[in-house]
């Protein structure tokens, strides 16, 4: 059986082969049914399952490495933490999501827009209203909600900018 650490190096080697596309409706559900189905093996058996897991991830199923990345860091269902693989399966999932989203993934522009403005190690609210910007022309309402509260209220290293905010008000009515 494949090692997690195998599983990760052919998510990494199957990066550039990845085609980034507009999903159908279609595909986003069989993507989500082989997600969801291998992390319930995860956590009923969790040696097995979480291989199978990180190698959906290596398909470039942005769930499958993110929740591999969260079974790892915290240890879930027996296994023992490993803060270092979960840190690289967490990076993977963001690259999906990147990629997702400079193809036009408003979802995961807002979802990274929001990972850099609260979650990053180094938080980063320049990119992240780069990311909240692109969501919101995409019609993201949430993310349009997000910047007129930054604008409104400000953030490190972003000063308040009432113009900017009423902009985001009206795009997000």
């Amino acid at each position: 059986m494949p090692t997690l650490e195998a599983a990760l190096t052919a998510a990494h080697a199957n990066l550039p082969a990845l085609k980034p596309k507009r999903l159908t409706e279609e595909e986003i559900g069989a993507a989500y049914d082989r997600y969801t189905t291998a992390a319930q093996e995860a956590r009923r058996t969790p040696t097995t399952g979480i291989v199978h897991l990180a190698q959906i991830a290596s398909t470039g199923n942005q769930g499958a490495s993110f929740a591999t990345a969260q079974f790892l860091a915290g240890g879930t269902s027996g296994l023992r933490p490993d803060q270092p693989l979960a840190r690289r399966f967490h990076a993977l999932g963001l690259t999906l999501q990147q990629t997702s989203a400079e193809f036009g993934d408003a979802h995961d522009a807002y979802r990274l827009g929001l990972h850099h403005l609260e979650f990053a190690e180094q938080l980063d609210p320049v990119t992240a209203i780069r990311w909240l910007t692109y969501a919101a022309e995409l019609g993201h309402s949430e993310a349009c909600i997000c910047l007129r509260t930054l604008y409104t209220t400000g953030a490190p290293g972003l000063t308040p900018d009432p113009k900017a905010a009423a902009r985001w008000t009206a795009s997000g009515e």
